[in-house]
């Protein structure tokens, strides 16, 4: 029982890993296109925070 609930275990942190990566991507797309369009003044709260987080990259 043990063994299932380990193996259970690393397929949902590997499901939650890819879909951290998905969501990462398209927080960069939404980034990438308020960015193109000069759109960050109607952001101005998290931009502080998304400037901190893309200078860690």
């Amino acid at each position: 029982m043990a063994q299932y609930k380990s193996v259970r275990g690393q397929l949902r942190t590997a499901d939650l890993e890819q879909e951290n990566d998905r969501l990462r991507k398209r927080i960069r797309t939404y980034e990438d296109v308020i960015s193109r369009n000069n759109l960050w003044s109607y952001f101005s709260k998290h931009k502080e925070k998304v400037a901190t987080k893309q200078d860690t990259r």
